[in-house]
């Protein structure tokens, strides 16, 4: 059988409507540009969100003589949110969406979800008064004109944050509406 005839047979195919993200889901597989799975764009997330967490941890060396308690307070912060982001990880790895039963997957999704919530939750906890000790040493330590810049990096990283975030959701979402539309 050559290609010319899969094609064919492809294309004689019928498919069942069923959502519009199954439609989508055709047309870029149709289009040729490689339709990724969501699982696999929600592990590079968690990947990419462990390794800023172990740079982060390493952006601090310079600071050791100047804020002790500070880079320990920030590294301890990093260990705990980069150790969730590799547990992350690790429970995309081992979601086969190919092996389980629909509902076995759907139940696996909201687990991830769950656990996206709760590591969400810890960090913000951690986070705002860490950032709030962070933001008065600096000003204390260099000057009141430090004080700007701190609030600039805050913002710009709530911002990255709730990008993060937001299209973290979305995946998840989607892949449960997937799923959803199989059942």
């Amino acid at each position: 059988m050559d290609i010319d005839n899969l094609r064919q047979e492809w294309k004689s195919i019928e498919v069942p409507p069923c959502k519009e993200a199954t439609r989508e889901l055709e047309r870029k597989v149709a289009s040729g540009k490689g339709a990724h799975s969501l699982r696999d764009r929600l592990k590079r997330i968690s990947l990419r969100l462990t390794a800023e967490c172990v740079i982060g941890a390493l952006c601090l060396i310079p600071l050791v003589s100047d804020h002790v308690l500070l880079v320990v307070l920030v590294s301890a912060f990093f260990v705990v949110m980069g150790v969730m982001h590799a547990v992350q990880y690790r429970m995309l790895s081992r979601l086969d969406l190919s092996a389980a039963t629909v509902i076995e997957a759907l139940g696996m999704v909201c687990r991830l979800e769950l656990f996206r919530r709760t590591r969400r939750m810890i960090g913000l906890t951690l986070m705002v008064p860490l950032m709030v000790y962070m933001v008065m040493s600096f000003a204390d330590s260099y000057d009141v004109y430090m004080l700007p810049c701190c609030l600039l990096g805050l913002l710009a990283g709530c911002v990255v944050g709730i990008a993060v975030n937001r299209r973290t959701t979305k995946l998840l979402r989607e892949m449960k509406s997937q799923l959803a539309c199989e059942s």
